[in-house]
Parts: C-alpha cells; sequence; structure tokens
C-alpha cells in the first residue's frame, strides 16, 4: 500500500511525497493516521533552516533536509507484527511518527489512548513528554516560586504542571495578550507583560523581594535568557526548557557565578532512563501514559489549548500562517 508524507525538501519548501509502506515486521504495527499536532517550535525551525543543526552544517542530524515533518501523530492500529500482542488492530495510538496518512512504528514507542481522552486531545501527549521531565528534573516543591517566561504550548503546559506540583506564585509572562489570557483561564495566577511592567521588579515584588526559586525559559530565543537568568533568587534555578537555535552574550560572573544559579538544560530525551529503574520509573511511555491520564480526568487542560484546525491537504497553509506570525497560533491540529 501508499502513504502520503509531509516533506521539507529544502528550506521553507513543503511538497507531499507519495510513498510506499510495508506490512509491520514482527514488532511492528501499522497505523492510520487519524490526527497531527505542528510543532509549532521545532517544525518551524528547520522550515526557515534555523534549526542549530543546519546552521551547524550536521549531515548526521535527524533535522537535515529533506525532512519527514512532524513528530506527533495519533491513528489507528489497522495491521500488525505476530509478536504485537498487547495491542490489538483498532486500537487508537499515540506515536511519535511524522505527518502522513499511514505510518508505522515500533511497539516501544507508541502508547494507547485512554477512552476519556479524544484524538486530538492525545496529542498534546507527546508536549506533556517534553514538560513533564523538565518539572522532575526542578525538583519543585509545595510552596517553591515559578517563572515561566513564554507561554506558547509548553508554556501553558509548564504552568499547569507547576500548579499541580503545588508552586505558588506561579508567575506567566509573555509578550502577548491572547496568551496571557489562555494562561489565565488555565488557572495561572499571576501574568505579566514585560511591555508593560519592570519584569525584575515586579517578580521581587511578588517573591517578598528575592525573586523565584524556579524560572522556566520557554520563549526559545537567545536574546531572552539574559533577562531570565535576573528573575530566580540567589542559589535559585533556571530550566532551560525551550529549544534556543543561536547564541547570546552574557555576563557570567555577575549574572550566574557570583549568584550561585543552577542552569538546566531540558530537550527531549534528556533526564529520562531507556528502561524502567528502581529508582526512577518514569521511562517517555510511562510520562505519555501518565500525561494522557492527566488529560483524561482534566487535571491538565487541553482543549482550548487548540487554535487552529486543517485538512491536511491544506497543510502547507498551516505552515504559510507559522512562518508569518507564529506568535497569533497556539495547538494547530492537522486533520486526516
Amino acid at each position: 500500500m501508499k502513504t502520503i508524507s509531509t516533506i521539507f525538501p529544502e528550506k521553507e519548501k513543503i511538497i507531499f511525497l507519495e510513498e510506499k509502506i510495508s506490512d509491520p515486521s514482527l514488532d511492528e504495527v501499522l497505523i492510520k493516521t487519524t490526527r497531527t499536532l505542528i510543532s509549532t517550535g521545532t517544525e518551524i525551525a528547520i522550515l526557515s533552516g534555523r534549526h542549530t543543526h543546519h546552521l551547524q552544517g550536521k549531515k548526521d542530524s535527524w533535522a537535515k533536509f529533506p525532512w519527514h515533518a512532524g513528530y506527533i501523530n495519533v491513528g489507528t492500529i489497522i495491521k500488525k507484527g505476530h509478536n504485537v500482542m498487547d495491542f490489538k488492530e483498532g486500537d487508537r495510538i499515540l506515536s511519535t511518527c511524522s505527518h502522513s496518512t499511514y505510518v508505522k512504528s515500533n511497539i516501544k514507542d507508541i502508547v494507547k489512548i485512554p477512552d476519556n481522552v479524544s484524538d486530538e486531545e492525545a496529542t498534546f501527549g507527546i508536549i506533556c513528554g517534553i514538560v513533564f521531565p523538565a518539572i522532575k528534573v526542578s525538583k519543585i516543591s509545595i510552596g517553591d516560586s515559578v517563572a515561566v517566561i513564554g507561554l506558547g504550548l509548553l508554556g501553558q503546559l509548564t504552568t499547569q504542571f507547576c500548579k499541580l506540583d503545588g508552586a505558588v506564585p506561579v508567575i506567566g509572562v509573555d509578550l502577548s495578550d491572547l496568551r496571557l489570557d489562555l494562561a489565565r483561564k488555565n488557572g495561572c495566577e499571576v501574568l505579566l507583560n514585560p511591555e508593560r511592567v519592570d519584569l525584575e521588579k515586579e517578580v521581587k515584588n511578588l517573591t517578598y523581594g528575592l525573586g523565584v526559586d524556579i524560572a522556566f525559559e520557554v520563549t526559545g530565543v537567545p536574546k531572552v535568557f539574559p533577562q531570565v537568568l535576573k528573575l530566580p533568587r540567589r542559589e535559585g534555578k533556571v530550566i532551560l526548557l525551550s529549544s534556543p537555535h543561536g547564541t547570546v552574550e552574557m555576563d557570567l560572573y555577575s549574572d550566574i557565578h557570583a549568584r550561585g544559579l543552577t542552569i538546566i538544560g531540558q530537550g527531549s530525551g534528556t533526564h529520562i532512563p531507556k528502561e524502567e529503574e528502581i529508582s526512577n520509573r518514569w521511562t517517555i511511555n510511562n510520562i505519555r501514559k501518565f500525561s494522557l491520564n492527566l488529560i483524561g480526568n482534566n487535571y491538565i487542560k487541553v482543549k482550548n489549548l487548540i487554535s487552529h484546525r486543517f485538512n491536511w491537504r491544506e497543510i502547507d497553509k498551516a505552515y504559510s500562517m507559522l512562518m508569518k506570525d507564529r506568535g497569533s497560533a497556539m495547538g494547530v491540529i492537522i486533520e486526516w
């Protein structure tokens, strides 16, 4: 049979490619896609040619051209390999497969979607799987003060996870009123727009003059990072959760060394064991299963994070919109 895939053949170009897709091997399943979610940060960085791997000319990068676009896929199993025992045909599946009509995946890389989670909602399980390890590695405990700088999809989910973990206050920071209002609707109690307030001063006023215990950088904009460093208290933490592409200049002594800051980079796949360990059961699949349960039981709200829906035949329009103004969009769902 054949599948139609979304391809970035080169910078700022999108095509559909009809490809043969074989039957699943012993440990694979064949999936008919129903919904995918565009990763507006990573995918647009690749499409625009500003992904760090492009800038550095890395030839062995997973993000090289031509690139099968996308990594957030929900669909239904239509065929399975002989060794597949825990999944059956008809099961709804979350995977990191591409924007394609049909995809194949090893059973190690898929998660069954609970009945109380819709296909659209399930796509957010992958994004939650990026945020959750950052929350864990930050070691938030009840009463910690937190600032989340950048309220795109990752930032919106970060504020919700911080509240779930007992952070008080959770301070959301963004230049967009649309994003600030959305964060408020989802329970973020303090919202600040740096264009209207002195951010460092306001954060200190909200934290007894100390600064926050933990600051999450989620803008993906390198020039913002030095400003983020000024928000934590002495010996506080900065979690670099976004994927900033580029370099930045900062005062290492004044901003980091003299204040004893801890800076932690949390990329997709970092700080996550490949197999369950006695001291850490949070493999990527366990995180995704847990995230889907949080969504299904309304601990994490994602429905109002969907801002746009496109039929797959018009996916180029979705990318065009995001290339022009990514800040006007939130969750962009592709219907298959």
